[in-house]
């Protein structure tokens, strides 16, 4: 079965990243039948964020700007798997990179990359890179996706027979790393830090609606208040009672923040 796969290749420039994807792709395509699309956030129209908050309070829909982001996001939701590369600019991702993620920071709020494979690729000339896998990492699991650890290649030129022979070690693994994932289950067991994320902020929600909150309808319409997790599956004795304990936890807090004891969280610096 065709696995279709998208890369979002986040450079300015149609170098050194385009062709670790690349190179990324062939091996890929030696292992498993995909379908690959590239698409270069450069050649996209995604206007600069405004912090305006609609997205996240009313809906993605309420954004003020009229541009590529929906078409963006279809795009992934089609999708198997997705690959964001990006250069290691002043030890993050690129500024066009930055701008989409901020432009789909509700994601964060209502997860819906379930079940979708998702690797970081980094490019870079010296140091860094992990701190930028770590970011992705985050990204992935707050956002749905199943996350497959990436990997970082030195670009710096010139390059020795050495560097290019490295390069080739960590784009063969990770490809391997990706095809394990693609033929692997698509609602894997979640780690305990997800789902006790998940209870919290359900049982925020749950303990204190508020209606005018589109995080509030989407949790009920996805049946969350009542689930165990995002989507079936079989947790365990350990994380099930976790999450019991962390009901408990999200139901205090929610009144407290309600009696207006606690701050708004840190999206409220918006």
């Amino acid at each position: 079965m065709t696995k279709k796969i998208i890369a979002i290749v986040a450079s300015p420039r149609k170098k050194s990243t385009w062709a670790v994807v690349q190179q990324f792709e062939k091996s890929l395509r030696e292992k498993i039948d995909v379908d690959f699309e590239f698409v270069f956030l450069k050649d996209i129209n995604i206007q600069p964020c405004r912090g305006c908050f609609l997205c996240l309070t009313k809906g993605e829909e309420y954004c003020p700007h009229n541009d590529d982001r929906d078409m963006l996001v279809k795009k992934i939701l089609d999708a198997d798997g997705e690959i964001m590369a990006t250069p290691n600019y002043s030890l993050q991702v690129t500024a066009i990179l930055k701008n989409f993620l901020d432009r789909i920071a509700y994601t964060f709020h209502r997860p819906c990359f379930f079940h979708k494979r998702f690797m970081g690729i980094v490019t870079q000339g010296a140091t860094g890179g992990g701190g930028i896998l770590k970011y992705f990492k985050n990204l992935a699991q707050y956002t749905g996706y199943i996350h497959v650890p990436g990997f970082v290649v030195n670009t710096a030129m010139p390059r020795t027979a050495a560097d290019q022979r490295t390069a080739d070690r960590m784009i063969e693994a990770g490809a391997n790393r990706f095809v394990r994932a693609l033929k692997g289950p698509d609602s894997p067991r979640p780690p305990l830090v997800m789902v006790a994320i998940f209870r919290l902020v359900r049982s925020m929600y749950r303990a204190v609606p508020d209606d005018s909150l589109k995080d509030v309808h989407y949790f009920r319409n996805n049946g969350w208040f009542t689930a165990g997790y995002y989507y079936p599956v079989r947790l365990g004795p350990v994380k099930s009672c976790v999450g019991v304990l962390v009901d408990g936890m999200g139901k205090s807090m929610a009144l407290k923040r309600k009696q207006g004891l606690i701050g708004i969280g840190p999206e409220g610096g918006r």
